[in-house]
């Protein structure tokens, strides 16, 4: 499998605030990325472009490194912890370590891909009026409901199609963002603060 380096740039803005180095999806995944990349990406998005492909990973490695020192130099201001080459692929930190029984366990039950906590009381407790994150009432046809969730559970719909009908909906199109109201007698009524 051949290595690449790969940017991120913000789906709105089109402006480069990652770059990276990887094989298959890596440059398509959200998981392993740090707290700031998520930031960007919750507030504007992201597109991923494969910039080269390489035969070894320290090519690639070495290539990244270029980039990201190369953006900096230019004043981008990216969210790249480090100057590139952050790990090797497939690279085990833990490696050569002691570990107390109990993080051995855990670490047992993350290969299996066991659960290690239950969150099952969580969601009970996020399905009630008392949740402090809890927003409001879902007010639909066919009454006023105290969870989204309760409201697409009665008309057998998903949760987004609920809070589409009650909130209305922005549509990113080309040049322009077009906004939906809510549904003729659908509505979202707030907490009172």
């Amino acid at each position: 499998m051949t290595y690449y380096t790969y940017c991120h740039m913000t789906a709105d803005t089109k402006q480069v605030f990652y770059y990276g180095k990887g094989k298959g999806r890596r440059a398509f995944i959200l998981q392993n990325r740090n707290q700031a990349w998520h930031d960007v990406v919750d507030q504007h998005g992201f597109d991923a472009f494969i910039l080269a492909k390489w035969e070894t990973e320290k090519e690639a490695l070495l290539h990244e490194k270029f980039l990201i020192w190369c953006a900096r130099d230019m004043g981008i201001s990216l969210v790249n912890i480090c100057s590139g080459g952050g790990g090797a692929s497939g690279s085990r930190h833990w490696l050569g370590k002691k570990h107390k029984e109990s993080s051995k366990e855990k670490i047992r039950l993350g290969n299996l891909g066991a659960k290690r906590r239950d969150v099952s009381k969580m969601k009970i407790c996020n399905a009630k009026i008392r949740n402090p994150s809890w927003k409001g009432y879902w007010i639909t046809p066919d009454g006023k409901f105290d969870t989204c969730a309760e409201a697409a559970k009665h008309h057998s719909v998903d949760t987004r199609t609920i809070r589409a009908r009650c909130q209305g909906y922005k549509e990113q199109l080309v040049n322009c963002v077009k906004q939906y109201p809510p549904r003729e007698g659908w509505s979202f009524e707030p907490k009172e603060k």
